[in-house]
């Protein structure tokens, strides 16, 4: 079975984890092992010098896992994000129709360059 990280940035999203415990292998088997889940925690400090859609390591913090970003980034970013092995398992492609960068949905709430909403699916 395949251990993976979990994050989680503020409150628990029911709708993700219910599809993590749907997903098998091929053999029928469960494709995570929840029970060896790992929650990490990460801060972020706003740095208005930092580019859109960026995240650098704040030099400032004690913490091993504190990052500065951008007002529009901390914006966008997602309060709840899980990580299930490789990010491009699960991930969830979207160009943005004002900037047209590549987002991967998973992670953003609106788009961390431009603050365009994303369209309802």
């Amino acid at each position: 079975m395949q251990k993976h990280k979990e994050v989680i940035l503020n409150k628990n999203n029911e709708q993700i984890i219910d599809r993590i415990k749907r997903e098998t292998n091929f053999n029928g088997t469960p494709a995570f092992d929840l029970g060896s889940s790992q929650a990490i925690e990460v801060s972020f400090r706003e740095d208005n010098r930092v580019q859109p859609g960026k995240f650098v390591k704040d030099p400032l913090s004690l913490h091993d896992n504190a990052y500065k970003a951008c007002y529009s980034t901390l914006k966008a970013l997602r309060r709840d994000v899980f990580v299930t092995g490789e990010f491009s398992e699960m991930s969830d492609d979207y160009t943005c129709e004002r900037c047209k960068m590549l987002l991967d949905l998973q992670f953003w709430l609106c788009c961390p360059y431009c603050e365009e909403p994303f369209p309802k699916r």
